[in-house]
């Protein structure tokens, strides 16, 4: 296929990726190596099923994040090829920086989730046209509405533990649906509080579905980001437009829930136009590029098409991620230079 100017920018251009659970990472042609090394006679049906079609949505009872845990099976051998995967899947794309995050209940998988890390990130790809090399991994470990304070609990512990010696360990995700049943308690508050003083941040998913009731409590313990941003009362909208909270754009995830619960509107499309004329800050997401198989890339020429935008525009709006990330000071620096370095070599003001 002919790729378009803008297209082939997007590609090239240096990217931040700040929302992306390592579970949906995991790619199909992954998912069915490890099912095949494990003799599962349905491998390459369960394989195919995992993919969500970009013309559509996940269809009922999807069970795509199973299928990636049967894959798995929690062994260290395929965490670690399921980060290295990605990891090279990000060099491909561009993405300089990733803020990565996984459940925190076992202190063993975190570690091997980091030296993963350690032994991945260092890797360059001699295919990769765009030259550039991932600058650093970062991790955020969450915390899940349906699992139990001692659970959660747990995971605070261990973030903390790791945040005292190895400073990639950067924040606490709370993540999850059905709120209705699962809220957001004054004992998940308490885990915050505590892992915030301990110097870590705190993000929250918000807004992904209709009908969430507890955005005040959360709001409440100041979230530096929120994950989604897309379902809530105009007050609330209103308070996170004022206060300049950043959102997690997940436009792929996002079109895939709106069509699947018949929110989506082909007139309307995605909040993220209105999001830009009001100045509300916001960055762009995979969520879950393995499932999706939407990379950052093809999100940058969505807004890019969506909004008509120019080169400018698009690079600035890839730059501006970087202060809205966890990254070290030395690391945003760096950052910056590879930008500033970018936009140098393709005639654009840095």
């Amino acid at each position: 296929p002919i790729i378009t100017r803008m297209e082939a920018f997007c590609l090239k251009l240096p990217k931040v990726e700040l929302h992306s659970h390592l579970g949906g990472t995991v790619s199909s042609h992954l998912v069915l190596e490890m099912l095949e090394e494990q003799g599962r006679s349905d491998a390459a049906q369960l394989a195919q099923n995992m993919r969500i079609p970009r013309d559509g949505c996940e269809p009922p009872g999807y069970n795509g994040f199973k299928i990636i845990s049967e894959a798995i099976q929690d062994k260290p051998h395929n965490i670690k090829r399921a980060v290295t995967s990605y990891l090279k899947h990000c060099f491909q794309d561009g993405v300089v920086y990733v803020e990565l995050r996984t459940g925190g209940e076992s202190l063993e998988r975190l570690q091997i989730v980091l030296n993963a890390i350690d032994e991945s990130s260092a890797v360059s790809d001699d295919n990769n046209d765009n030259n550039h090399k991932l600058l650093c991994c970062n991790l955020i470990v969450s915390l899940k509405r349906a699992k139990s304070i001692e659970s959660n609990s747990t995971a605070v512990e261990n973030a903390i533990l790791l945040h005292e010696t190895d400073k990639r360990v950067v924040a606490i995700d709370f993540a999850g649906v059905t709120p209705e049943k699962y809220p957001f308690t004054a004992e998940f508050a308490d885990l915050v509080k505590r892992a915030k003083a301990a110097g870590l941040r705190f993000i929250t998913h918000f807004g992904e579905n209709m009908g969430e009731s507890d955005h005040s409590t959360l709001l409440a313990e100041r979230p530096s980001r929120i994950g989604h941003g897309l379902y809530m009362s105009p007050e609330t909208e209103s308070h996170i437009l004022k206060e300049k909270i950043v959102t997690e754009c997940c436009l792929a995830s996002n079109i895939n829930c709106m069509r699947r619960d018949g929110l989506w509107n082909d007139k309307e499309g995605h909040p993220f136009k209105k999001w830009y004329r009001q100045g509300r800050p916001f960055v762009l997401c995979t969520d879950n590029v393995g499932i999706l198989e939407f990379p950052l890339s093809e999100h940058y020429l969505m807004v890019a098409e969506q909004l008509q935008l120019g080169q400018q525009e698009v690079f600035d709006l890839a730059k501006a991620a970087v202060a809205h990330s966890f990254a070290s000071a030395d690391v945003k620096e760096h950052l910056c230079d590879v930008f500033t370095q970018f936009a140098l070599c393709n005639g654009l003001n840095p």
